[in-house]
């Protein structure tokens, strides 16, 4: 019977199965837990190459809004399948809100917002954005500075006044990221609340830190053991090309940028001279 129900169940049924069973109290799970296109692959990654015994999640919701709010917009899509990341989404916020006792480490990053989206389009651009690919299946350039601009100037399917640290982390954890000082010299820092253990960082940092950081987050006496895997790449994938020329070629209306730089979020992590040269390369 059990092997004729596990050909029927699909696979996120046996993974939540799974997790609402594991028990966390020796080894408390990491969980990758931020917005697209900010380099959680490469964390991810990271992490798995070291072997640690703790379990090891990459989502980008856990609310249970954020959640809903992301299976209502991919049903939009021409494949209106919810992915697999959003069932492990529900399953982890299920997890989280009945086992109160289990301790959860959670890594999340910064990105420059104007880099953030532009790398998220790119990601993204298949499911979201078909009318910028040709006949052959490549990127055209100038169709995509098109609707990256239109992205840019509210006409995207991207809602840029959304704030994924103001609506979606912090509801979900109960945690405000501005509430913690951030020295830019060392570039991360660690905040707790009851059985959570959440380490912040910067993108533009993490090559550089990321070892020591997550030694720290981890409780060990010196940096995490693993090779630095660099993984998702934009210059991996087929449009590089095209995403060097769209890239140099945005440029963005002041008030663009000091709308998206205005953010406390981002003041928060940035100093006002890096907010400076950010709003510099992209004007």
């Amino acid at each position: 019977m059990i092997r004729k129900l596990k050909k029927m169940a699909p696979g996120w049924f046996w993974t939540r199965r799974k997790i609402m069973k594991e028990d966390y109290s020796l080894h408390p799970p990491l969980v990758v837990y931020q917005p697209g296109g900010v380099g959680s692959s490469t964390v991810y990654d990271t992490l798995l190459a070291a072997g640690l015994p703790n379990r090891v999640f990459h989502v980008h919701y856990l609310s249970r809004k954020g959640i809903r709010e992301a299976e209502k917009f991919h049903k939009t899509l021409p494949d209106p399948a919810i992915p697999d990341e959003l069932r492990l989404s529900e399953s982890l916020r299920r997890k989280m809100a009945k086992d109160s006792r289990a301790r959860w480490l959670i890594i999340t990053l910064m990105r420059d917002p104007v880099a953030r989206v532009v790398s998220s389009f790119f990601h993204n651009a298949w499911t979201h954005y078909q009318e910028i690919f040709d006949a052959r299946g490549k990127v055209d350039p100038d169709k995509a500075l098109a609707a990256l601009q239109g992205v840019f100037e509210g006409k995207g399917r991207e809602n840029l006044r959304y704030n994924w640290f103001e609506h979606e982390f912090k509801p979900a954890l109960g945690l405000d990221l501005c509430s913690e000082p951030l020295d830019s010299g060392q570039g991360w820092f660690i905040l707790e609340k009851e059985n959570l253990r959440v380490l912040a960082l910067r993108l533009e940092d993490l090559e550089q830190v990321f070892h020591e950081a997550a030694g720290r987050l981890l409780g060990l006496n010196a940096p995490l053991e693993a090779p630095f895997v660099r993984t998702n790449l934009a210059r991996e994938r087929d449009y590089y090309p095209e995403y060097l020329r769209v890239r140099e070629r945005l440029k963005l209306s002041q008030s663009v940028l000091d709308e998206l730089y205005s953010d406390p979020y981002v003041r928060h992590f940035y100093a006002p001279g890096e907010i400076a040269r950010f709003k510099e390369t992209w004007s």
